[in-house]
């Protein structure tokens, strides 16, 4: 299957050159943007590790694969684009490029590295395959729950060609599991299909996969952005992460939420929400105590019925006064009591931080809808204060751009759900930190915590 040979990692030369610094040389080995488009940030860092101690021991290693190469507009060939060993490779030129002088990567360098080259006349199907099939034997990098899903287009496809073929319908959930467990033996479906047994080795396993891919297809965009979101935080090699917990979690975050909230809620706002519900499914590389882990087990899930918590009996929705802090309210209700003025925060550059306007319909119980009203819930609430915080910050500094406006409003978003789900949760604010264990302070809490951020972003 291909011609094996030895590549070197540069297009001029593998010979170190004073010169000319590595960032600026042309490489000759690049990821393979179709077949293997995966990103994992953790996975990579620990290969720039293990490149700086050892450089690449191929001998350990799986064969690298790749493409020829083909040539660009300007009539030179382009990079050996690499079906396998991607994120290897990419950690090696990024270790290179932060220790020049390392003897262990220098030595790989100038030994190069061994690719089994592909014809260029390869049919995709099978470069899909051989990435698949390349990913299921890494131990921290095999194949991850994000690609499952992006797997079940291909599956369904090859599942509807066997069934007209074989003139097979099926309509209830049990008879179609009992169908799919004879695809395996079926020659005619492997042919079409050939990795769907090792890929999804249980029916839960596709089930739970293809359940995520139908509600996330639903909404442009979606799957994308929590495909780069996860390949910048997620810890794909924590040695808990199961694929079939997390996508059976992640079914149940989006059913839940998307079912009960069936409208009264902007379509970005639920984006941002479910965006921010979805990371707390997997382990994050910035959390080694798994504090932002949540749904780390089946048993965890449900805890998002807290979200649906209704606010009517809550001490916000009784009175306009209970978002403030407990001690202002305690001052407010002492009769002649004078109040001694205070000194407004002040923001990082030394000028005064913007004071937020007061906010409308606190105490209302109910969330408009297209046809009437419901209940309002504890997710509405604080949506509500998140989106008064940003809304009005946005209005105040136009210096500032969108994204970090977004990036702010997602991570006030991301601390009012791990309120929700541990029960208390620690804020920063221009006057220190803080641990909050009562919804009634950490609402105005969050909201001077957003004022921080975005003055701070603003210096």
């Amino acid at each position: 299957m291909g011609e094996r040979k030895t590549i070197q990692f540069f297009q001029d030369s593998n010979v170190p050159d004073q010169s000319l610094p590595f960032a600026s040389r042309v490489r000759n080995l690049a990821r393979h943007s179709v077949f293997n488009p995966r990103q994992q940030e953790g996975v990579k860092a620990a290969y720039v590790k293990s490149c700086k101690a050892r450089g690449i021991c191929e001998s350990v290693r799986g064969e690298a694969w790749a493409t020829q190469p083909t040539a660009n507009d300007d009539g030179r060939m382009g990079p050996y684009l690499l079906i396998s060993s991607a994120s290897l490779v990419e950690a090696f030129y990024t270790a290179l490029n932060e220790e020049p002088g390392n003897p262990n990567l220098i030595a790989t360098l100038r030994h190069g590295i061994q690719v089994r080259i592909l014809s260029s006349r390869t049919p995709p199907g099978i470069c899909k395959y051989l990435t698949k099939l390349h990913n299921r034997f890494h131990g921290g990098a095999s194949t991850n729950f994000l690609e499952l899903i992006g797997f079940i287009p291909d599956v369904e496809n090859a599942l509807n060609i066997w069934k007209q073929a074989n003139g097979i319908t099926w309509q209830t959930r049990d008879y179609e599991s009992k169908c799919v467990l004879d695809l395996r033996s079926s020659s005619q479906f492997v042919k079409s299909h050939q990795d769907f047994g090792e890929t999804f080795p249980e029916w839960k396993l596709y089930e739970s996969a293809r359940a995520c891919q139908h509600l996330m297809s639903k909404r442009p965009g979606f799957l994308d952005t929590l495909t780069s979101d996860m390949a910048e935080f997620a810890d794909f090699t924590h040695a808990r992460l199961s694929n079939s917990v997390v996508l059976q979690c992640l079914q149940t975050v989006f059913t839940s939420i998307v079912s009960t909230i069936y409208d009264g809620m902007s379509s970005e706002d639920m984006d941002l929400l479910l965006l921010e519900c979805c990371k707390l499914c997997v382990p994050h590389l910035a959390s080694p105590d798994n504090s932002t882990w949540v749904f780390d087990s089946l048993s965890k899930r449900t805890l998002v019925q807290r979200l649906f918590t209704v606010m009517s009996g809550s001490v916000v929705s009784s009175e306009p006064t209970s978002c403030m802090p407990a001690k202002r309210r305690k001052g407010a209700n002492q009769a002649g009591a004078k109040k001694k003025p205070k000194a407004k925060a002040a923001a990082s550059n030394g000028a005064a931080e913007p004071v937020l306007p007061a906010e409308s319909d606190v105490t209302s119980t109910t969330v408009a809808c297209t046809l009437g009203v419901r209940n309002k819930l504890f997710v509405d609430d604080l949506m509500k204060c998140v989106n008064h915080c940003i809304d009005h910050m946005q209005a105040e500094l136009t210096a500032i751009q969108a994204e970090d406006f977004v990036m702010v409003k997602r991570q006030l978003i991301r601390m009012g759900l791990l309120f929700a789900f541990s029960g208390q949760v620690m804020v920063e604010t221009s006057r220190g930190s803080k641990v909050h264990k009562k919804w009634s302070s950490l609402r105005p809490a969050l909201k001077a915590h957003g004022v921080f951020l975005l003055s701070k972003a603003n210096a």
